[in-house]
């Protein structure tokens, strides 16, 4: 593969992660898409409101308690501006990541990779299919409620006090990475390499 290892249930390369998608991080890219989508839907929404908003206080009959002052429409422009050049880069992403993101979500369900994918007459394809419920727990984990965890879940066989404390170290991680730049945020959370092997 184009990780120069072999992974389990390989799915492709995703540039954007700089790894490879496979069983051990199906979840976490899956919820990358989600959360990008949900990311990009509020700017959406919060920046039309915004230009809405605009448009009815910069309306030449409701000009009352604007700043006239040159300074103030500087900012007032220099705002509208930046949000309008916002709106175009999210609407593009937005609009094609909805259609990326629902295609790899039927994979999942269908617990199909891309690879397998492309060759549908092949007699691989839908081999492992299990059912849709069955398949989304194979991908996600068995408690919905843990599904939209961004890290890593524990086995199922830890005391409540080991619990406690690695649910504390995962989040403590977490919060230092928030320290790096947010692209090293992402690669962190969805880097993880398959278990070592004794």
């Amino acid at each position: 593969s184009e990780c120069g290892k072999c992974v389990l249930n390989m799915d492709h390369h995703c540039p954007w992660i700089n790894n490879c998608v496979g069983f051990y991080n199906r979840k976490f890219f899956i919820q990358l898409l989600i959360y990008a989508q949900l990311s990009l839907f509020f700017l959406f929404v919060q920046g039309s409101l915004f230009l809405v908003e605009q448009y009815v206080s910069l309306w030449p009959y409701n000009a009352v308690g604007t700043d006239s002052s040159p300074l103030g429409r500087s900012i007032e422009a220099a705002k509208l501006t930046t949000v309008i050049v916002m709106l175009v880069i999210v609407t593009p992403l937005l609009l094609a990541l909805f259609p990326f993101s629902r295609l790899h979500i039927g994979f999942v369900v269908r617990n199909l990779t891309t690879i397998e994918s492309l060759s549908p007459q092949s007699a691989e394809y839908g081999r492992y299919d299990l059912g849709p419920e069955r398949n989304i727990q194979q991908a996600f984990g068995h408690d919905p409620m843990q599904w939209f965890c961004p890290f890593k879940l524990v086995p199922q066989d830890l005391s409540e006090t080991e619990f406690a404390g690695l649910f504390v170290v995962q989040i403590w991680t977490i919060l230092k990475l928030a320290t790096f730049p947010y692209s090293q945020l992402i690669l962190s959370l969805i880097h993880i390499s398959e278990p070592t092997r004794q």
